[in-house]
């Protein structure tokens, strides 16, 4: 999806007819649209929102032009009208959207609800109106996805927000996510429905299979609504905790101890990392204990075999093919030959029987060899294990300590002579016992979910059997394992897909946020953790999102935005109001300079000030249409005057 042009009719201060083109140019692809406050950028924004969606209008006042309805005599009807042309996939689309007023007195009160076409012109000139046309333009681009594509710049710090729901809600819409989930509810709809056909149908036993069946996936209905409600409750102690210790850190008499914390938090946190990485091995070693077991019987394999060294049977004294080749001759070592079955054949057959062939000589060898490695190995794992041991109960005496540091702490500041103090204090302690509680809960009913798991498996399994003996319900039987088991996979592949798509999401942040910010140097490493918080690591291996300047947080959210355009997969426009609000200096240069290549196309709503040297310096020369928004002072209308553009000619 490409914006080609845009018209307005009498939309707020665009009096009259107004219009602009977008540029569509793959080397030149940005548009530009700047002016001082109030000239009407977020207007215009806004206009492209209303025509597509009918959304993005909210608290920006009436759409209709003031002017037209003044000039208008009372009781005629005044419309307002927005036409947005795009391409898509080849093909070339007209959105109209439009709203009708009556005036009375100063106001317009609405004939009716706004309207909307959307036509599809051909390449013969013809044009072809689209039936339910927003059910289409929801085809070409989701309207809740619309928000990351059309997105307002001075709510794009609000992404980097730790108690934010946006970057969760974001990741859900943008990858579809919602149509998977009522795909999952509709089947396990129709899959329940059978269940009832069957214990309708049935023989008490199917029947009692069956209920039994509906009760443990309506307990663990009920267990997965816990665990969601958990996971709310322990993101809001999260964002509560994080907001005290913020005020801890804010008062110069706390400010010590609650930096203090911060970094035994995060020491806590890389030693239980070093204790996962040290009880991972300890398990991979533990499972290949059994060459602990080995030594003994190694060393009396290699004394049986050091034995017939010594009494000459290995290697055999006598070669097996020498004694071969001398029978198929008939012919002694010396020259002398001998006759089939005498007694110098007879000695020969016997000596044969004692010989060893080359092929067992080999592997006696091997053998040897390898007993000696594995007695070695043995060892040597033994005191690998008995090293990693040691070390873990190092890391977690350590831990101990710092817990007993945290307790002081904690003491320190409840017992505090200033009042304010000790009650923030108090206040999060109890939010970190919630939270603690809550996450102890959580892992109780993840396991309670994967043992009702086991027992719907085991209930099946018996289902099937019962099943097996009443022919008659074989086809409705199917049809329902069938649905259930299509619903369960949906949700396996939902559950995956979502923390794919979060991975993914994570990667492309990082590699954006690596090219839009110049201290790339200082930062090492982008993450959206499991509870979707975008943090960034600096160079010491430490969170650093607390620190960020209002510049980089929007540079951060600026790359989770472009990051989950091109994760998505969808073809849309990057289209922004105010993007460079917060950004000055190196920041605003690099962003400059590099947005470009990271969208299709390009459309910048700025003010005067955004509009300044580093901004052009970096998108000028990819600046495909520019535009200045002029205000009226006498009539208090905008008009849009073009600037350039940038491919003419």
């Amino acid at each position: 999806m490409k914006l080609e042009y845009i018209s307005l009719d009498d939309f707020r201060q665009f009096y009259g007819r107004q219009d602009s083109e977008f540029s569509i140019v793959d080397d030149l692809n940005v548009t530009v649209f700047h002016g001082v406050n109030g000239a009407g950028k977020t207007s215009l924004f806004s206009a492209i929102n209303w025509c597509l969606y009918g959304a993005g209008v909210e608290g920006i006042g009436e759409l209709v032009s003031r002017r037209a309805l003044v000039e208008a005599e009372e009781g005629d009807v005044v419309t307002t009208r927005v036409g947005v042309m795009f391409i898509h996939q080849g093909h070339r689309y007209v959105a109209k959207r439009s709203l009708s007023v009556r005036k009375s007195g100063k106001r317009g009160i609405p004939v009716g609800p706004p309207e909307f076409s959307l036509m599809q012109i051909k390449a013969s000139g013809d044009a072809e109106e689209r039936a339910n046309p927003v059910g289409y333009m929801n085809s070409i681009l989701p309207a809740n996805v619309r928000p990351y594509f059309f997105f307002d710049g001075e709510k794009m710090e609000d992404l980097t927000r730790a108690d934010n729901r946006e970057v969760e809600e974001a990741i859900r819409n943008v990858m579809r996510l919602p149509a998977i989930e009522r795909a999952e509810e509709h089947l396990n709809t129709i899959a329940t429905e059978y269940r009832r056909e069957i214990r309708r149908q049935g023989s008490p036993e199917l029947g009692k299979l069956t209920s039994e069946e509906d009760d443990l996936r309506a307990e663990k209905d009920k267990a997965v609504r816990r665990r969601d409600e958990l996971k709310e409750e322990i993101r809001l102690a999260r964002q509560r905790i994080s907001d005290l210790e913020a005020k801890l850190r804010a008062t110069e008499a706390t400010r010590s101890l609650q930096e203090k914390r911060d970094r035994i938090q995060d020491l806590l946190k890389q030693f239980e990392e070093q204790e996962r990485g040290k009880v991972e091995l300890i398990q991979l070693l533990a499972n290949r204990s059994y060459l602990n077991l080995l030594p003994e019987a190694a060393q009396r394999a290699l004394e049986v075999l050091d034995e017939k060294r010594e009494r000459g049977l290995i290697p055999g004294d006598i070669r097996k093919q020498l004694v071969e080749d001398l029978l198929e001759n008939l012919q002694c070592i010396c020259g002398r030959p001998f006759q089939l079955n005498d007694e110098a054949y007879q000695k020969l057959s016997s000596l044969l029987k004692r010989t060893t062939s080359s092929e067992l000589e080999s592997e006696v060898s091997r053998l040897g060899g390898n007993l000696h490695a594995l007695s070695a190995i043995a060892s040597n794992q033994m005191s690998t294990l008995v090293n990693l041991t040691r070390d873990r109960a190092g890391i977690n005496s350590r831990m101990d300590q710092l817990y007993k540091e945290l307790d002081d702490i904690e003491r320190q500041l409840k017992g505090a002579p200033e009042e304010e103090i000790a009650g923030l204090e108090r206040q999060r302690a109890k939010f970190q016992r919630a939270l603690e509680m809550a996450i102890a809960e959580q892992g109780s009913i993840e396991a309670k979910i994967s043992g009702i798991d086991l027992e719907i498996e085991r209930v099946r399994r018996k289902k099937q059997e019962a099943e097996a003996k009443e022919k008659k319900l074989v086809l409705l039987t199917r049809k329902e394992e069938l649905a259930q088991k299509a619903a369960d996979a949906v949700a396996r592949i939902k559950e995956e897909f979502f923390e794919q798509t979060r991975s993914e999401i994570e990667a492309a942040t990082k590699e954006v946020f690596g090219k839009l910010a110049w201290k790339q140097e200082h930062f090492q490493d982008v993450q959206l953790d499991q509870d979707f918080r975008l943090e960034i690591i600096d160079r010491w291996g430490m969170p650093a999102r607390k620190e960020l300047s209002a510049g980089e947080r929007q540079i951060l959210s600026l790359s989770f935005i472009t990051a989950m355009a091109r994760v998505s997969g969808e073809v849309a426009p990057l289209v922004m109001d105010t993007p460079f609000g917060r950004l000055s200096g190196n920041d605003l240069s690099a962003v400059a300079e590099n947005l470009p290549d990271l969208t299709s196309q390009l459309i910048l709503f700025v003010t005067d000030r955004e509009w300044d040297e580093a901004s052009r310096t970096g998108l000028e020369p990819r600046s495909g249409a520019q535009f200045e928004l002029q205000f009226d002072m006498k009539t208090g209308c905008t008009t849009i005057e073009e600037v350039s553009f940038g491919y003419e000619g």
